[in-house]
């Protein structure tokens, strides 16, 4: 099983309707490297997007809660090294 907490790039949404027909995800679309959480607990029903990882080789899809950003690549790499957290995806 892959761990809990992943670290990706990833451009962030305001709601479903996306950039093209939302003045607000226009807003926040840039890329930011951000830690999540794969296996989200709280409010079970919500809809969230989902990302994928690599489990025992195998590609699978989770959803996702977006637990924090961070200021660099560095950052997130140094936070990746103390928690013991091996999947780091910083690619563009």
């Amino acid at each position: 099983m892959t761990s809990r907490y992943v670290i990706r790039r990833i451009a962030l949404a305001h709601c479903k309707r996306g950039p093209a027909r939302c003045a607000r995800c226009r807003e926040v679309q840039r890329e930011r490297v951000c830690l999540l959480d794969t296996l989200p607990t709280a409010h079970p029903e919500a809809a969230r997007p989902v990302i994928a990882c690599q489990e025992d080789g195998l590609t699978v899809w989770r959803t996702y809660d977006v637990l924090g950003e961070f200021a660099t690549e560095d950052e997130a790499r140094d936070f990746a090294r103390g928690q013991g957290i091996d999947d780091v995806g910083l690619e563009s």
